[in-house]
């Protein structure tokens, strides 16, 4: 077994705890890193932390400059990981159900407390969701327009006869 030793906390380790250096491509294969997995990581935990802005900067402005293909990659990597992981989400929602039947129960009473009085007619549509219903919203049962014109003549004409 080969080993080396780590640059920064001067262990000596095998060479599978140092990531590849494959910027240094030799013939005979790669080379590795100075530093080992831990110590590459300590490192880069600190320069994110220091960078913080400039590397949300830079992660905003690709991401504005490739919108679309970003959304897109997105959109197929989530249908990907539902289709193949359909039953481990089906028994996660199971599970979060189960220890949160209370909080569920309590979202939807609130739920119809707000939207219970929006329009008893409206409400009743929503709930039948059928043609009939829509166009009876539209176009009311009732005296015509016509027969509305004719009523308000004759209660003018009463008004008229009552005065003089």
């Amino acid at each position: 077994m080969q080993t080396k030793t780590c640059r920064s906390c001067q262990k000596e380790l095998p060479l599978e705890q140092f990531p590849k250096n494959r910027d240094a491509r030799k013939r005979r294969g790669f080379t590795y890193k100075s530093e080992c997995f831990s110590c590459h990581a300590a490192r880069n935990r600190g320069y994110n932390r220091r960078h913080k802005r400039r590397l949300a900067k830079k992660r905003r402005l690709y991401y504005l400059a490739n919108r679309e293909k970003y959304l897109e990659y997105m959109r197929q990597y989530n249908k990907g990981y539902r289709q193949k992981h359909r039953l481990r989400l089906k028994i996660r929602y199971a599970r979060w159900l189960a220890y949160n039947r209370e909080h569920v129960r309590q979202y939807q009473q609130q739920y119809h407390r707000k939207y219970r009085n929006i329009s008893p007619v409206i409400t009743r549509m929503l709930k039948d969701k059928g043609r009939l219903q829509w166009e009876t919203y539209l176009n009311p049962p009732g005296p015509s327009p016509e027969a509305l014109a004719e009523d308000s003549k004759k209660s003018q004409e009463l008004i008229l006869a009552r005065r003089g």
